[in-house]
């Protein structure tokens, strides 16, 4: 990634110097003097400075999770909005217009520039133009021949290079004209804006004032250090996510605040990741930081030796240059995979590309993360819930998204979650599973019998959930509706089986189970007799009994489950037996027939009923 003064932070120091009293009264005129100059050069070594130090304390306090509040349609729609941005930002020298009102945002900008578009310098348009189409014309035809491919690895700086020597000739042609017309060469250097005078020499090492005017930069400086390291954040994670490679957000926020820190003393304002230098750099070829190295000894080369060659580059030059590289920063392929597959994520990236063009780089990637977190906190208040069905080859799918081939059986409703059960979805789930089982049972024109709750897409059950669903098996149960649940792993089979299982609220012992063969053994309860039925449900409360004294006399096993069949007869006490409806343990006839009502066999079993 390559780190510099980006156009975004130059656009945010910018309107920072701008509301400095002492400066924003001067209105930093053409005309300007050293003095506001140096001022100017103060407050943003001051913004550098805050901008590294609340960076690094950012990092020291591990604070780099921040970034995944940042979804990708979020992250994609600020880059696309900061690509317009930037472009927007350019205008005036890609047109050569030099009085153009600052506008509030993108589209004042561009209205701005278009009501002054009939001033714009035709020589300066044509440089602009002739800067993009090189570039477009080598990258286009960089495979064709061997030669091509080697200059358009160098096609921006032959495009410097072509550029910078027509503005030359033309303005040595405008000051003989001038020469010519009124024999006076005044402003002849002005014909074409170009870079002008570049001091020589490596900056000094000087430490920014801390104390006059630096309070005043700290809340700027803090909104700088997010916006920096996200922007930052984005661009390297641009080009991650293009080449297949992991970065680290640690790493990434820790090096930036190292990297405005040292700038701050050797009279930088805030750096970044730039978007589009990093763009231009992957454009290129370049892969690692041997190029980042590269990069400094030509720049300490060139502040040392070749200042004086970089008085006639036009600034045409470096818009074209830029603007060349925006469209590879835009993402308008995502958009239309949102489109067609999630509107919601849709919404995002078109509210993150809409919030950076009206409101600006930072309230725009604050707008982002606050949707995304907003969507996120509704999914997990709000998890997908869906009635399912079998399909033909004994899977269960949403009915929902298979609407013919799924397969509805009356009188048991399969239920699907997908999300964590939590305390803020607990009542939403069950107010949905309650009203999917009334119109389940309309539809199907059966009561439903037995609700089964998948649980594959359930990582996670507080215990607020745990209680609810507690309550919920037992009113199913007093209006004779059994409770199942299929899928449940790790923290969730467990914590089913310590609250509903072992205090014996449901007779399922194996959640593991998948959803066909939980719905087997539902099926086997439903087409039970109903003399069957009023057994199980007289053993139910038999063993509950049984248990109570067990505990009152003492024994050590009164926790145990001891279930008793409590049937009209042997016969229908065998079918429970073979069916595997309950589970059958002798219990002792003495104590049985203690506090039995009915007579017990020699077997330890009920046979008759009152």
């Amino acid at each position: 990634m390559s780190v510099g003064t980006g156009a975004m932070m130059a656009l945010m120091t910018g309107e920072h110097v701008a509301h400095i009293p002492d400066l924003a009264e001067s209105k930093i005129l053409p005309s300007r003097s050293q003095a506001i100059i140096l001022a100017g050069t103060a407050v943003g070594c001051q913004l550098a400075l805050v901008t590294g130090v609340a960076m690094c304390v950012m990092a020291m306090m591990r604070l780099s999770f921040l970034v995944r509040f940042i979804s990708r349609p979020a992250l994609s729609g600020f880059v696309t909005g900061a690509a317009f941005v930037i472009v927007a930002s350019l205008m005036k020298d890609f047109f050569g217009l030099h009085q153009v009102p600052k506008g509030v945002n993108f589209f004042e900008n561009m209205y701005f520039v278009g009501t002054c578009l009939g001033m714009a310098s035709p020589t300066v348009t044509f440089l602009s133009f002739l800067t993009i189409g090189i570039i477009s014309i080598l990258a286009r035809y960089r495979g064709r021949h061997r030669i091509i491919e080697i200059i358009a690895g160098f096609k921006e700086l032959l495009a410097v290079i072509i550029t910078t020597l027509l503005t030359f000739s033309w303005s040595l042609h405008h000051r003989m004209e001038l020469l010519r017309s009124i024999g006076d060469d005044e402003g002849w250097e002005d014909f074409i804006p170009h870079i002008g005078v570049v001091p020589s020499g490596l900056p000094s090492f000087s430490l920014p004032p801390l104390t006059s005017g630096l309070p005043a930069v700290i809340p700027s400086g803090i909104m700088v250090a997010l916006m920096c390291y996200i922007s930052s954040y984005a661009a390297a994670k641009k080009f991650a996510i293009a080449d297949g490679y992991e970065i680290h957000a640690g790493t990434e926020l820790g090096v930036m605040g190292l990297a405005n820190l040292v700038g701050s003393v050797f009279g930088a304002f805030p750096v970044q990741g730039g978007l589009s230098r990093t763009s231009i750099s992957h454009n290129i070829g370049v892969r690692t930081q041997v190029a980042g190295i590269v990069a400094a000894l030509i720049a300490i080369g060139g502040l040392t030796f070749l200042t004086s060659l970089m008085y006639w580059i036009p600034n045409a030059t470096l818009a074209g240059i830029i603007i060349s590289a925006t469209p590879h920063l835009t993402d308008f392929s995502l958009a239309r995979w949102l489109w067609r597959n999630s509107k919601r994520d849709f919404a995002v990236w078109v509210a993150a590309v809409g919030g950076t063009l009206l409101l600006g780089l930072l309230q725009g990637v604050f707008l982002a993360m606050v949707l995304s977190v907003t969507l996120m906190v509704q999914q997990v208040a709000m998890p997908p819930t869906n009635a399912m069905g079998r399909l033909s080859n004994g899977h269960w799918r949403a009915l929902a998204y298979w609407p013919r081939t799924a397969k509805t059986i009356p009188g048991l409703l399969v239920f699907g979650v997908s999300g964590p059960l939590l305390f803020v979805n607990w009542e939403h789930v069950k107010d949905k599973l309650l009203d999917t089982e009334r119109r389940y049972g309309r539809h199907c024109g059966k009561a439903v019998e037995a609700v089964v709750m998948q649980m594959v897409g359930v990582p996670f059950i507080d215990a607020t959930a745990i209680q609810g669903l507690e309550e919920l098996a037992v009113e199913f149960r007093g209006r004779g509706v059994t409770l199942w649940f299929a899928g449940a792993h790790g923290s969730v089979r467990r914590m089913l089986e310590t609250v509903l299982v072992e205090r014996g609220v449901i007779e399922q012992t194996d959640l593991v189970q998948q959803v066909e063969a939980v719905v087997q053994q539902a099926l086997r309860c439903i087409d039970l007799p109903v003399t069957t039925q009023a057994a199980v449900m007289i053993q139910r409360w038999w063993r509950d009994r049984q248990q109570q004294l067990l505990r009152d006399r003492g024994h050590s096993d009164g926790d145990q489950y001891i279930n008793v069949a409590w049937a009209v007869d042997n016969s229908t006490l065998e079918e429970l037996y073979r069916n595997q409806s309950v589970k059958l343990v002798p219990s002792s006839p003495d104590l049985l027939a203690q506090h039995s009502p009915s007579r017990v066999n020699r077997h330890g079993r009920s046979s008759s009923i009152v």
